[in-house]
This record gives C-alpha cells, sequence and structure tokens, in this order.
C-alpha cells in the first residue's frame, strides 16, 4: 500500500509541475505579446505611422487637452517603450507591469466613459497587465506589510 501511494502522489506532482510550467509558458508569453504591443504603441506616439483613429466629440476633447499640454503623450509614448523594452528582455518586469498600469487603466476608463465604440485592445492591455501583477504579487507583498 505504501508503493501505492508514492505513485499516486508522484502521478499529482507531476501533474502540479506541468501546471506550474505551463504557468511559467503563458506568462512568458503574456510579457512578450504585451512588451511587444507597449514597444510598436510607443513608437507609434512618436513616429506616428499608424492612422489615428476617430473619437466622439467628447474624447476628441479630452485627447485635445491632454497633447495641448506638450509632455502627456511623448512620456506616456517613452513609458510605454521603456515599460516594453523591459518586458521583452525580462529585467526589471515587475517594475514595468506597475509602471503601465494606471495609464493602461485610464486606457480603458477613457473608452468606458468617452468613446466606448472602440476599446478592445485596451481591454486586452488591461487584461494582461493585471495577469502580470498577479503574476508577479510576491514581488509586491512587501508593499502591504
Amino acid at each position: 500500500m505504501v508503493l501505492g501511494n508514492i505513485l499516486l502522489e508522484d502521478k499529482y506532482l507531476n501533474n502540479w509541475k506541468f501546471l506550474n510550467n505551463m504557468r511559467k509558458m503563458f506568462t512568458k508569453f503574456v510579457e512578450l505579446f504585451l512588451g511587444l504591443a507597449l514597444i510598436v504603441f510607443g513608437a507609434n506616439g512618436f513616429l506616428q505611422f499608424m492612422p489615428a483613429p476617430e473619437f466622439n466629440a467628447a474624447g476628441s476633447a479630452f485627447l485635445g487637452a491632454l497633447f495641448a499640454t506638450g509632455y502627456v503623450f511623448p512620456l506616456m509614448s517613452l513609458v510605454w517603450i521603456i515599460a516594453g523594452v523591459l518586458l521583452v528582455i525580462r529585467r526589471a518586469r515587475a517594475f514595468a507591469v506597475v509602471a503601465i498600469l494606471p495609464i493602461s487603466l485610464n486606457l480603458v476608463l477613457f473608452h468606458i466613459f468617452l468613446d466606448s465604440a472602440q476599446g478592445l485592445f485596451s481591454y486586452i492591455i488591461l487584461v494582461a497587465n493585471l495577469y502580470l501583477v498577479w503574476a508577479y504579487f510576491k514581488v509586491y507583498r512587501p508593499l502591504f506589510s
């Protein structure tokens, strides 16, 4: 009976290892996806190689006010590029995830309250960002103690 318990425990241990490896691979995929998306959209903030989307009147007024400051969009683009590079090269990932969280949250709030017609990509960015916050929560735990 002891041998049976050992084999049974080994079976569950192998399943746990498999799931843990799958979680690690999925986390790497999300890091790469989010990092590349941040680099592309951050570079677009400086180079404008993608056409600007059309927004409704409220969304256009809000974005116009942010653009008129002269620093919000370049700063946001720079943060996106730096965070994207950190995620792709796998250095300071927990910092990169926290750095872009306010921006990705504001993107979703912009689409909820000001322009609900287009927002799918902002939701995807926020979900990926929140997943990475969850994946790195052990790094943030000392902040809450």
